[in-house]
């Protein structure tokens, strides 16, 4: 009787809460694995955004030089232009326009904003569009006028040469929208997909309508800030070195929308605790003019953003410095009227020679602006 019962408790299977509970355990762990597809896709997309930023800042120096941009030319033959108000530039403009030094005809060595996008969209003329820190917002013409006169169709070109010097001033033959972004926005992105061949052994052409020639939703954009070298002597005296070196900072744009107006570059005054070698530095920010509906405020900076920081070092001769900066933590704003922020900026060192201390220089400010996603510098030469 005994041995029958012992043999009747014995199990015959699995029970239905033991399959059941399997059952649960394998959703939870797919439930688990499906919940990092979602995490997977947007750290792979992160990745592919960071490549896509960091070879488009390699590219931008290349595309300087390559399209010789880096050879600016000089007053008799230009190919960088600054924005003119009017057409009839000579009479018109006034000194803050003139790039090109009227005794040796050479580019005056000075900061400078390369923005042929800027220029085009907007006819922005400085860098920032507004506040006590402006610098020249240059761009270049379509073709250097040495270009444009085949030298076996003329044996004595200057005459020649003059005419079309006058009429790249007074016309203004400027790098246009299109051919801006098309030099100065990331081309590795298709809007659509071509049925045909991109390059067909029979051209064609539109009969009539808009010739559609870019294909690129223009996601990333750059324009560059150039910063003439500074010579530092002690706390006395700053003077830029004439060596036609600069440090060329290459400003990428995610979706850039230029204006002429302050609503995308915002100038705050600045503190800066301290001009040592520490690459990290704190900056108290404090917005100087209360912002209209729709402009960018010292409330929109974030982590990861860049500001520029800019000082006039020399007040006599104008000797000024620019450098770009990253955003690695910001505090939060007590209450809606807390106008300051204090910034921790991680970037290059300040010039040797400026002090806090010395009154004869002006204020430093600080530059936030609008859908800057990267800075990349680099040391190049402008070639005379």
């Amino acid at each position: 009787m005994n041995h029958a019962s012992a043999i009747s408790a014995r199990r015959a299977g699995i029970s239905l809460i033991e399959i059941l509970m399997s059952i649960a355990v394998v959703a939870i762990g797919l439930l688990g694995v499906a919940a990092m597809i979602p995490l997977a896709h947007h750290k792979a997309a992160q990745g592919v955004r960071s490549d896509r930023i960091g070879e488009f800042g390699r590219a931008a120096f290349r595309e300087f030089r390559v399209r010789e941009f880096d050879k600016p030319g000089d007053y008799n033959r230009p190919y960088w232009v600054p924005v003119y108000l009017d057409s009839n530039a000579q009479a018109t403009t006034g000194p803050q326009y003139w790039i090109y030094n009227f005794g040796t005809g050479q580019l005056d060595t000075r900061p400078y904003c390369f923005d042929p996008v800027g220029v085009a969209e907007a006819g922005m003329p400085f860098f920032p569009v507004a506040g006590p820190l402006q610098i020249p917002r240059v761009t270049a013409l379509s073709s250097r006028l040495d270009d444009l006169v085949p030298s076996s169709l003329y044996s004595n070109k200057s005459q020649v040469d003059q005419a079309l010097l006058q009429s790249a001033v007074n016309n203004r033959p400027i790098i246009n929208a299109g051919q801006a972004r098309r030099c100065f926005e990331l081309q590795d992105d298709i809007s659509f997909l071509r049925t045909e061949p991109d390059r067909p052994v029979v051209s064609k052409y539109f009969g009539s309508g808009v010739n559609l020639r870019r294909e690129s939703s223009g996601e990333f954009s750059w324009m560059a800030t150039l910063q003439p070298e500074v010579i530092g002597r002690g706390n006395q005296y700053l003077a830029y070195r004439d060596n036609g070196r600069y440090d060329m900072s290459v400003v990428i744009f995610e979706k850039r929308r230029p204006s002429v107006s302050p609503s995308n570059e915002l100038v705050a005054s600045a503190i800066l605790n301290g001009y040592g070698t520490d690459p990290r530095k704190e900056v108290v920010l404090s917005q100087i003019t209360a912002p209209n509906p729709g402009d960018i405020r010292l409330s929109d900076m974030r982590k990861n953003d860049w500001v520029m920081l800019g000082r006039i070092l020399d007040a006599t001769t104008g000797v000024r410095v620019i450098r770009w900066y990253k955003v690695i933590s910001i505090d939060e704003p007590e209450s809606e009227l807390d106008q300051d922020r204090i910034v921790t900026l991680e970037g290059p060192d300040w010039p040797y020679g400026d002090s806090l201390s010395d009154p004869s220089k002006g204020p430093l400010f600080a530059v936030y602006v609008r859908d800057v996603v990267a800075v990349y510098e680099k040391s190049i030469r402008l070639q005379r």
